[in-house]
């Protein structure tokens, strides 16, 4: 497991067989990715690399009292 820091949600953390290559060029890409294209993104990487992109929302203050859909 890698863990990247991310501006929309925290940080990222990224497990699987390619995690070290989505790690590497998530963080070039993201560099200033509104939380939609993050979103985007996200999700393209999980399916081109097979890969689980968790975001933790660490930046939320209390997120553990709040309903993850509501995030």
């Amino acid at each position: 497991m890698i863990e990247i820091i991310s501006s929309n949600f925290g940080s990222l953390q990224i497990t699987g067989e390619n995690e070290h290559t989505v790690a590497d060029q998530l963080k070039k890409e993201l560099s200033g990715a509104s939380k939609a294209q993050e979103i985007l993104v996200i999700s393209e990487y999980q399916k081109h690399y097979n890969v689980a992109i968790h975001p933790t929302n660490s930046h939320i203050a209390d997120k553990d009292r709040i309903v993850h859909s509501l995030l």
